[in-house]
């Protein structure tokens, strides 16, 4: 178990479904609702002069639909927001090529610029708005390649216009993307703290309560059976008060590191009272467990605390319970509780199951 454990425990993706929900709201909105409008538009010209703009818009708008219902697979979901994007630079190139409705199409480009940030990231977002933007210059002065005509002011006008637009949309993304990032690293570091005993760093009685039962009760087969360790420093209040409360914080973190750094890394051991620590031993049946639990116990008395000219001898009290399904997690604690004082009667140094 190393100093990141709690990158294991942590649901380091609950920011980025938040993320993942306002850009699915815009996305079907902009989608379900944009392809009624397309068709809406579209059965508008198919009695009219122009036969493109009917079949253009039908066949944008049959492409975004589609897109739309294969992105409900969430696999897909990426890949249809890129998808949208290109589908929509295509259809403001074709609105500008035929003119739309009595040259109103230029009207229609800013809304967009926008909406390319919000799917996609600021930077991909910028790459597709430059190729848009690129499309609509090269497009509009070269006019004798459309069937629309715009007027030399207008264009120059326009062009302006949607660069201020795209320049807008891309700082307010930045920034909202930036402030997001540095929101979900506090948010992160405040929970982290919260289930950390500050000590130690080791995770904290909190963590079991808000983390550690949760991920028991989402996967219950990467945990059962379990060793339950409850571990206890011997004679802890002798040497805090022969050597002071500050070299007694200094043994805490030695003993807690040797802990750790003897345990596999998909166990946990949690300090859960002022000497005392809980070990979670997932998939170990009882006599592996109790196994572990003496070989810790002998390495630590192997291993004593030295600072300087000082050292001080460190034993601990063990006692080993199982817990065989996520219902008897707590009373298994009970249980190796009792069996660790059961322990410390019986002379310390020992291990009880």
């Amino acid at each position: 178990m190393n100093s990141e454990w709690w990158h294991r425990f942590l649901d380091l993706s609950s920011t980025d479904d938040i993320e993942l929900k306002r850009k699915s709201l815009i996305f079907y909105t902009v989608s379900y609702a944009g392809s009624l409008v397309l068709f809406f538009f579209s059965f508008q010209h198919m009695t009219g002069d122009s036969g493109f703009l009917f079949l253009f818009l039908l066949v944008i708008a049959s492409l975004v639909l589609v897109n739309s219902l294969l992105s409900h697979q969430k696999k897909y979901f990426v890949f249809c927001c890129h998808l949208a994007c290109i589908f929509i630079v295509f259809l403001l190139l074709g609105l500008i090529y035929s003119g739309g409705e009595k040259n109103t199409a230029l009207y229609w480009i800013y809304p967009f610029p926008a909406v390319f940030f919000i799917l996609l990231s600021h930077r991909s977002g910028l790459l597709i708005n430059l190729l848009m933007f690129s499309g609509v210059v090269y497009l509009l002065n070269n006019q004798h390649l459309l069937m629309a005509s715009y007027e030399e002011v207008a264009i120059i006008r326009f062009e302006f216009a949607l660069a201020l637009t795209i320049f807008i949309s891309f700082t307010a993304e930045f920034v909202r993307s930036s402030t997001h990032r540095e929101l979900s690293a506090l948010t992160i570091e405040k929970h982290k703290l919260a289930i950390t005993d500050q000590l130690t760093k080791l995770p904290n009685r909190h963590f079991l309560e808000t983390v550690y039962f949760k991920n028991i009760e989402n996967d219950v087969k990467d945990y059962f059976p379990m060793s339950v360790v409850m571990v206890d420093v011997d004679y802890f209040k002798n040497v805090n008060d022969t050597y002071g409360h500050d070299i007694g914080d200094k043994v805490l973190c030695h003993i807690a590191n040797i802990l750790q750094q003897n345990i596999r890394q998909s166990d946990v051991v949690v300090r859960v009272g002022g000497e005392e620590f809980l070990l979670l031993f997932a998939k170990t049946p009882l006599d592996v467990g109790v196994a572990v639990a003496r070989k810790l116990g002998q390495i630590l008395a192997r291993t004593p605390f030295v600072a300087g000219d000082m050292t001080i001898a460190v034993t601990i009290s063990l006692g080993v319970a199982l817990a065989s399904d996520k219902q008897n997690v707590e009373s298994a604690i009970s249980a190796a509780d009792k069996l660790l004082y059961q322990a410390k009667t019986n002379g310390r140094n020992t291990v009880e199951f």
